[in-house]
């Protein structure tokens, strides 16, 4: 791309004996509106570039994110549980003992075991965006992120 700044053209090309303030000024205002074109139109083109890039075979959304409207977001799972492991006794580990939700309690403060449908959630992603964002911005974002996420996959925003 090139970078043309109009104001000069008309510096350089007017000739001498046309150069006269008025006449400056009349052709500064009649190529104003040409010059705010032509910057918006490159910096267009340059988002059009980095979205470009990002392809769905190879993205990282935050990176594209920070590239295109400099925000650092963070992606998170949609359930925030943490997933329970079981050890064996040859592992040396304290012993824990489990109950389901329609249990309760005992003699020892029992250990809840989850069941399935505590891990579905409503949303397969939870985006976090700082909580300095105006609302076109979030609304930007979201489009970006629909462009690229699989069909079917739920997200939503959080602050």
């Amino acid at each position: 791309m090139y970078y043309i700044i109009f104001n000069l053209l008309i510096l350089f090309y007017l000739p001498s004996e046309l150069k006269k303030v008025r006449i400056e000024a009349l052709l500064m205002s009649l190529i104003a509106p040409l010059s705010t074109l032509w910057n918006s139109f490159t910096l267009w083109k340059i988002e059009a570039d980095i979205r470009r890039n990002c392809t769905g075979q190879a993205i990282s959304i935050v990176d594209a994110v920070f590239r295109l409207w400099s925000i650092r977001i963070t992606i998170v799972d949609g359930a925030y549980i943490p997933y329970d492991y079981f050890f064996q006794k040859t592992e040396d580990y304290d012993a824990v003992y489990f109950r389901n939700q329609s249990e309760m309690g005992g003699e020892i403060s029992p250990y809840y075991m989850r069941n399935y449908n505590d891990y579905t959630t409503d949303t397969d992603f939870i985006v976090q965006v700082p909580s300095g964002t105006s609302d076109e911005l979030k609304n930007r974002i979201i489009a970006f992120i629909n462009q690229y996420t699989l069909a079917g996959k739920v997200f939503r925003i959080e602050i």
